[in-house]
C-alpha cells in the first residue's frame, strides 16, 4: 500500500544477545540475572525506540505536506484544460491540492502489533469529499496515475517514504547507544534493589 508505510523496529533476541555479551551479562552474573537482563532491553527498547520512531513519522508527515504545498516533488505540469477548470471554479492552482483537503487528510497512527509499536504514515480512513473517493484510493491513484483516467503519477509517497527510512536507520543506530546506557542504569538500579 503506497500510502501506509510502517516504521517499525525491534530488538532481535540475537542483538540482545549481543548487547549482553558486548556489556559481559551473561557469564559475569548469572543466568538469572541474565534473563531479567533480557526484560531490562525490553523496556529500555521501548522506552528509547518508541520516541524515536514517533519523531521520524511526524517528521515524514510535516515534510510530505510541506513538499506537496511548495510543489518541491518533480511531476508533469496540469493539463491546460484542468488548470481552467481549477480557476473557473476558484480552487487551488497547485497539483494535488484543489481544496486542500487530501493535504489535510495526510496523518500519523500509532499501532500495537503483539509487543512491536508501530507508526504508520498514511491518510484518513474516511472519504473525500469531492472525487467521492476514499482518501487512501485517492492517494494510490495520485501516486501512480491512471491510464484509463488519463491522469499522470505524481509521485509523493513513495520518495518520502523512502528518505525517512534511511532517516530511521541512522536515528536507530544512534538510539542503540542510548539503549544500552538505559540498560546499563535499569540492570545496575536492578542489582542493588536485589542486595
Amino acid at each position: 500500500m503506497a500510502a501506509s508505510k510502517h516504521f517499525l523496529i525491534k530488538l532481535s533476541p540475537n542483538m540482545r544477545g549481543k548487547l549482553a555479551k558486548k556489556l559481559n551479562l551473561k557469564n559475569g552474573l548469572g543466568t538469572h540475572v541474565y534473563q531479567n537482563f533480557s526484560n531490562v532491553v525490553k523496556n529500555a527498547q521501548v522506552e528509547v525506540f518508541k520516541g524515536e520512531l514517533k519523531r521520524v513519522a511526524h517528521e515524514a508527515k510535516r515534510d510530505l505536506k510541506k513538499r506537496i504545498a511548495d510543489q518541491a516533488f518533480k511531476w508533469k505540469p496540469l493539463s491546460p484544460k484542468y488548470k481552467a477548470r481549477k480557476e473557473r471554479l476558484g480552487l487551488d492552482p497547485r497539483t494535488l491540492i484543489a481544496t486542500g483537503k487530501y493535504l489535510k487528510s495526510i496523518r500519523v497512527a500509532s499501532r500495537m502489533y503483539g509487543n512491536n509499536l508501530s507508526y504508520q504514515l498514511g491518510t484518513r480512513k474516511d472519504t473525500h469529499g469531492p472525487s467521492g473517493l476514499p482518501y487512501i484510493e485517492l492517494a494510490r491513484l495520485m501516486e501512480y496515475g491512471s491510464r484509463k483516467r488519463k491522469l499522470p503519477a505524481r509521485p509523493h509517497w513513495r520518495p518520502t517514504i523512502r528518505k525517512y527510512r534511511r532517516l530511521q536507520q541512522s536515528r536507530i543506530k544512534a538510539a542503540h547507544k542510548q539503549v544500552a546506557k538505559l540498560i546499563l542504569k535499569q540492570s545496575n538500579s536492578s542489582l542493588s534493589a536485589k542486595k
